[in-house]
């Protein structure tokens, strides 16, 4: 997701922003939302998993007790602790808000805000089973990913390439989960337990009607025709024009016979210089945010901070640069091949879909930081 560049025939003149015609499956008219679970909140999930769903994120009465857990208190060391560290980061704000002189009170009246909140939720109250069912899905890599000692093989970004066997417990789950803001569990990890927990119930996951596509077919010939279908790219040249990729696919700059002309055309868009040079002569991409150095960069302007952070000698002892962001930049290079959109609009699983909603409320968080 982001912006890249194409190289496009001479005089390619598709309409700018509008989702290239070549990306879009024709048959995908051929269905109508399946009846059974269309009116659920969760399209293609059963209605048991439905009802799990709303547990776990509090659409739906829960107690804690249920699942073996004590209710949160205001005066809970935990809840004091990351209230507290959320407050001293806008103190003036959370004072302005409730109206008080003392962050002290600002801390109290915020833990029982948050209390009631976090005692309606499944989320926030897992057994010790929900952590075994979220290490039997290899979920936890926070905790299961992490090399234990320097022997173990691990891929370039630092984790294992096979679980450690180290079973986190209930508490260090939550406490990473509700103190590390973004950074907790996400829909993937709703899934995993929702499912497990139907499996042991003897329930359905999925919608039986649909089978979790949450799609009804004209018939089997035209579902053949939406499955057998392959997108097609645009006319490939020597022309260079910038793409967004957030959408299925669609231009969003002039095409332009030389590099050169396409870095002016970005500058006078907006770009600095240097992201728009890093953008074009680099590989031609770059994701829709990153977060670095206290701040949020959109799209190409994000290439401005890449290219600080290469042309940076790193230190002689800790062989990182100063503006090193390895440790507090996160950038959203999606992994699925098709974009979030397509992933809500032609749902082909349930776990795309969980994951995709997972991805675009990441987004919208760290937006919402941003502005507070």
């Amino acid at each position: 997701m982001g912006r890249e560049i194409k190289r496009v025939t001479e005089g390619f003149d598709w309409p700018l922003k509008k989702v290239w015609a070549g990306y879009q499956n024709p048959y995908w008219d051929l269905r109508r939302d399946c009846p059974v679970c269309s009116n659920r909140d969760r399209h293609g999930f059963s209605a048991y998993a439905n009802h799990l769903y709303d547990l776990w994120y509090g659409d739906a009465p829960f107690q804690p007790e249920d699942n073996g857990s004590i209710p949160w208190k205001p005066t809970d060391l935990f809840i004091q602790q990351i209230i507290r560290e959320k407050v001293e980061r806008n103190r003036n704000d959370w004072l302005e808000m409730y109206r008080c002189d003392d962050a002290e009170e600002a801390i109290l009246f915020e833990s029982i805000r948050m209390c009631t909140h976090y005692n309606s939720a499944w989320q926030y109250h897992l057994s010790e089973q929900d952590i075994l069912d979220l290490v039997e899905a290899d979920c936890l890599w926070e905790f299961t990913r992490r090399p234990l000692s320097p022997e173990q093989e691990t891929w370039p970004n630092g984790w294992t390439k096979e679980p450690t066997g180290y079973v986190p417990s209930r508490e260090e789950v939550l406490e990473w989960h509700m103190g590390h803001g973004l950074f907790g569990m996400s829909g993937s990890e709703a899934y995993a337990i929702i499912r497990a927990r139907c499996q042991r119930a003897g329930e359905p996951l999925e919608c039986e009607r649909c089978t979790g596509s949450g799609s009804i077919w004209e018939s089997q010939a035209a579902q053949r025709l939406y499955d057998e279908w392959e997108e097609t790219e645009p006319p490939e040249g020597e022309w260079w024009q910038v793409w967004e990729t957030v959408s299925e696919g669609s231009p969003v700059s002039p095409a332009f016979a030389t590099a050169d002309e396409l870095i002016n055309w970005l500058i006078d868009e907006g770009y600095s210089e240097g992201a728009a040079e890093a953008f074009v002569t680099s590989d031609g991409w770059a994701p829709s945010f990153v977060l670095g150095n206290g701040r949020l960069y959109k799209d190409i302007d994000a290439m401005d901070i890449a290219r600080q952070y290469d042309d940076e000698e790193p230190d002689d002892e800790t062989g990182q640069a100063d503006n090193d962001v390895s440790g507090a930049q996160v950038s959203f290079d999606i992994v699925y091949d098709q974009p979030v959109s397509t992933l809500f609009e032609q749902p082909t699983n349930i776990a795309g879909r969980v994951a995709a909603a997972g991805i675009v409320i990441f987004f919208l968080l760290v937006m919402l930081v941003q502005l507070i």
